[in-house]
C-alpha cells in the first residue's frame, strides 16, 4: 500500500505525467515495479492502463519497438533493475518441462539424441519459482510448455498449466504439440485449466512432403476432434495452415522442414534454407525469449538442443544456479550472445547458418544503432 503522504502525492504526480503523455518510460517501469512490489496490484495495473493509453505513438511503438536498450548490453547487478528489465523485455518463455518426445523426425535433433528410451521431467520446485518470479511481475506474455518435448505426452500437463495460473492468472498459457496424443476430451481438460492457444505441428512418418498425405492428416485432426477446419494458408510444397474452430484458438500446420526448415545450429545440415543476406543481420531471440530446458539449462535460443553434446558450450547455466529469473536474463552470459547477435560483424556459430534474423529495416537500423551508441561505455 501507498501510506505515507509523500508517497501520495509522488504518485498523484506519476498519474498526472501518464495522463498528459509525459511519463517517461524509465520512470514508468520503475513506478510500476514498486507497486508490485509493495502488492499493490490494482494501482499498478491501472497506472499501465494510463501510461498506455496516453503515450503518444504507443501503437507505432508496438510494432516497431524491439525493447532493446543499451542495458541489455551490460551486466546489470542491481536485482531492481534486473527485475525492470526482463519485464520491458521478455515477451515468451519456453519451459521444456519434460525431455520426452515420442517422435524421430528426420530433420529434427531428436532423430540423433534419444528422448524416448527415458521420460525426465522439469522438477517440480524449479516449475514453482519460475511462476512465482513471473507472478512477482504479473507477467502477461507466452509462456510454452515445450523445446524439443511433447507437452502432451506429460501426464501431469494440466496440472502445470493450472499451477502457472494459480500464480500468473494473466499469462498465456501456450502449446505446441504434434498432435498424437490429443483428443476431444483432453482438449476439453486444457481448456479447463486456462490454455489460451495451441498449435498442432503435424510431421509425416517419413519426412517426406507429400500433396495428399498433407490434406490426409488434416482431415483427420479435424475429425478426431470433431471441430470444423479452415485452411488459411497453403504453399505447395512447402507448407500449409489451417485453424479448428474451438473455444480457444487452435491452429493446425505441416511443413515441408526439409526446405523451409532449420539446422538447428548445424545439428542437421542436411537442411540448408539461410541465406547469406542472413549472416551479418541481427536476432532479437536472447532479448525477447527465454529457454529453459528439463534439467533447467538456460540457452540462448530454440534452435539449440540441452542434450546434443555440441550445444553444450552454448548453455547459459542452470537456473538453479541463480537467484531468480531476471538475474539468469540480466546477469549471465545471455549479455555476451545479445552483444554477439546484435553486433554489425559475421555471426558466429552456431547462429552463422541460421535462419532466424529481423527482417524489417527500421527495427535492423535502430538496433544498430543502440549497438553504436552502447558500444563505447563497454
Amino acid at each position: 500500500m501507498i501510506e505515507s503522504s509523500s508517497s501520495v502525492e509522488i504518485f498523484s504526480q506519476l498519474f498526472h505525467s501518464a495522463k498528459q503523455g509525459q511519463l517517461s518510460e524509465d520512470v514508468f517501469w520503475f513506478a510500476h515495479t514498486l507497486l508490485l512490489d509493495a502488492k499493490n496490484d490494482a494501482l499498478a495495473h491501472e497506472l499501465w492502463e494510463t501510461w498506455h493509453l496516453c503515450t503518444p505513438g504507443m501503437a507505432e511503438r508496438d510494432i516497431l519497438d524491439t525493447h532493446v536498450t543499451a542495458e541489455h548490453l551490460q551486466r546489470v547487478t542491481d536485482p531492481m533493475n534486473a527485475k525492470i528489465l526482463f519485464r520491458r523485455s521478455v515477451k515468451r518463455i519456453y519451459l521444456e518441462i519434460s525431455s520426452y518426445c515420442n517422435r524421430r523426425c528426420t530433420y529434427c535433433p531428436n532423430a540423433l539424441i534419444d528422448r524416448i528410451s527415458e521420460k525426465k521431467f522439469l522438477p517440480e520446485t524449479i516449475l514453482r519459482s519460475i511462476f512465482d518470479n513471473l507472478g512477482s511481475i504479473q507477467y502477461n506474455g507466452a509462456l510454452f510448455f515445450h523445446c524439443y518435448n511433447e507437452p502432451l505426452a506429460d501426464p501431469d500437463l494440466c496440472e502445470k498449466i493450472a499451477l502457472s495460473k494459480q500464480y500468473c492468472p494473466n499469462v498465456q498459457a501456450m502449446l505446441y504439440s504434434n498432435g498424437d496424443y490429443i483428443n476431444r476430451d483432453y482438449l476439453e481438460k486444457l481448456h479447463a485449466v486456462g490454455l489460451s492457444h495451441l498449435t498442432i505441428s503435424l510431421h509425416s512418418n517419413n519426412g517426406l512432403w507429400s500433396e495428399s498425405e498433407v490434406q490426409d492428416r488434416l482431415d483427420a485432426i479435424s475429425r478426431r476432434l470433431g471441430l470444423a477446419l479452415h485452411v488459411e494458408y497453403s504453399l505447395p510444397g512447402q507448407q500449409m495452415i489451417a485453424s479448428l474452430s474451438y473455444k480457444f484458438p487452435i491452429r493446425v500446420m505441416i511443413g515441408n522442414y526439409l526446405v523451409n526448415g532449420s539446422n538447428r545450429g548445424n545439428l542437421m545440415p542436411q537442411i540448408v534454407t539461410y541465406t547469406n543476406d542472413n549472416l551479418n543481420r541481427p536476432c532479437q531471440m536472447p532479448f525477447e525469449d527465454m529457454y529453459i530446458a528439463w534439467d533447467g539449462s538456460i540457452l540462448p535460443c530454440c534452435h539449440l538442443h540441452a542434450d546434443a553434446p555440441e550445444h553444450q558450450a552454448f548453455k547459459i547455466g542452470n537456473i538453479a544456479d541463480f537467484q531468480n529469473l531476471f538475474e539468469a536474463y540480466a546477469n549471465s552470459a545471455l549479455v555476451d550472445w545479445r552483444r554477439s547477435v546484435i553486433a554489425p560483424t559475421m555471426r558466429r556459430p552456431p547462429c552463422d547458418t541460421c535462419i532466424q534474423t529481423v527482417h524489417d529495416e527500421r527495427v535492423v537500423t535502430k538496433m544498430r544503432n543502440i549497438y553504436q551508441q552502447a558500444i563505447v561505455t563497454l
